[in-house]
């Protein structure tokens, strides 16, 4: 059964099309599903689709109205069928850990209470799910990990520079 998106005007010409807030392999099949039938069947109002994690957004031609736009999708996702039995691959991506390719790794260490050797174990054991590939040309955002081993962006908080501002952000 297809879930009820909402629809999002974003912009004059863009609309996001989310199915839901949370992220899970369920609402990737029916973003997976609206994107493999626009690009199989498309229509002229559509020049570009992003996949994302639980939404996807649609650029429209600069003739199309937002509305007339949605209409068109809301008809589309109405009739389409969920594709949960689309064939799956498995890619093997080379990861690289700890001293200059893991700077939080230490972090990570005090966290989960694993030794570096424990944390490569348990996230090179998993597998994981692509949701969607990234702007970055083949930078993957996947989900699917060991649940244990997340943690929160660490944040610097750095001292004024002497006119006035500060920053802060992770690290």
């Amino acid at each position: 059964m297809i879930l009820d998106p909402d629809y999002i005007i974003t912009s004059d010409n863009t609309i996001l099309v989310r199915f839901g807030d949370g992220i899970s392999e369920g609402q990737h099949h029916h973003v997976f599903s609206l994107t493999k039938h626009l690009i199989e069947d498309p229509i002229e109002e559509i020049i570009n689709i992003s996949p994302g994690y639980n939404s996807v957004l649609l650029r429209l031609n600069n003739e199309t109205k937002t509305k007339n736009a949605i209409e068109t999708i809301s008809n589309i996702v109405r009739t389409m069928h969920l594709k949960v039995d689309t064939e799956k691959r498995t890619v093997e991506v080379p990861v690289c850990y700890g001293k200059d390719h893991g700077p939080d790794m230490g972090r990570v260490m005090n966290h989960t209470g694993c030794t570096m050797s424990e944390l490569v174990d348990r996230h090179t054991s998993g597998e994981y799910l692509v949701y969607f590939i990234g702007f970055s040309a083949g930078f993957p955002y996947i989900g699917g990990m060991d649940q244990t081993l997340e943690t929160r962006l660490g944040y610097t908080h750095c001292q004024p520079r002497g006119d006035g501002t500060s920053s802060e952000g992770p690290h």
